[in-house]
């Protein structure tokens, strides 16, 4: 990137997750990763060269977890903050948990119509959030593009709500769902294979909404300011999938 001197510039680093990512002017320039440094302090510097600093802004929030479903050892976590036993509520679909192994997984079976499952307590009234989970889908049914995904901020009567899906299209997509109607935010090409474990995630870091599949960032938009609070959901349309390791973040 070219750099013309006596011209104010918007610099932005961002480490979250052991992602790192370089903006500037709100346009993303680097991306990598590295956990080689986990604490520290922010600073400014220069090499050689002199510069003002103005408008300096360092978020640290450390992360903090909402909660966690692993189901490793064959069984569910401490069940102390689930009702009944179950962190969520199967509003629709056919929801089991099922051994796999030493492991237990949230499996949805119906390929018809919907599966939805919301959280039975808040994840967050506002602000920075991180959902991610180890999906697999285990089938596609007839519907018209169907799709296995993630939700957050859905309101109690689940009419609004965010969601990051990976469709049978070979796309992942962003979308906000509000009353009756539906805006795409984004799409992404990705190959999508039945039987095959992703781990999908999608994050909130004031107004940016990304998405990410294996780890890697594959969406990104800008989104208005939101008071939203609500749970998170995870989604089957016209699908069959297992979801484990499920993970809540506040980064």
């Amino acid at each position: 990137m070219p750099f013309a001197l006596n011209r104010k510039y918007r610099l932005r680093l961002e480490s979250i997750h052991g992602g790192h990512r370089v903006y500037v002017d709100n346009v993303k320039l680097l991306e990598a990763r590295d956990n080689t440094l986990t604490q520290g302090r922010p600073g400014l510097a220069t090499y050689r060269a002199a510069a003002d600093f103005d408008n300096v802004l360092a978020s640290t929030g450390p992360q903090t977890t909402v909660w966690a479903d692993s189901g490793d050892g064959g069984s569910l976590p401490n069940p102390a903050p689930y009702y009944y036993g179950n962190p969520y509520d199967p509003e629709a679909g056919d929801w089991i948990w099922a051994n796999e192994g030493t492991n237990v997984i949230f499996r949805q079976s119906s390929l018809t119509e919907w599966g939805r499952a919301y959280a039975v307590r808040n994840s967050r009234n506002g602000g920075n959030l991180t959902v991610e989970a180890r999906v697999r889908i285990r089938a596609f049914g007839r519907g018209t593009d169907p799709w296995v995904g993630l939700a957050f901020r859905a309101e109690e009567d689940y009419d609004n709500y965010t969601y990051v899906a990976m469709r049978r299209s070979n796309t992942v997509t962003l979308r906000t769902v509000y009353g009756n109607g539906i805006t795409q935010l984004g799409s992404a090409v990705q190959t999508i294979s039945p039987g095959v474990w992703y781990r999908l995630r999608m994050e909130l870091v004031g107004n940016q909404l990304r998405a990410f599949v294996n780890g890697r960032l594959v969406l990104e938009t800008t989104v208005g300011a939101s008071e939203w609070g609500g749970k998170i959901g995870l989604l089957t349309y016209h699908a069959q999938a297992d979801f484990d390791d499920i993970r809540v973040v506040t980064p």
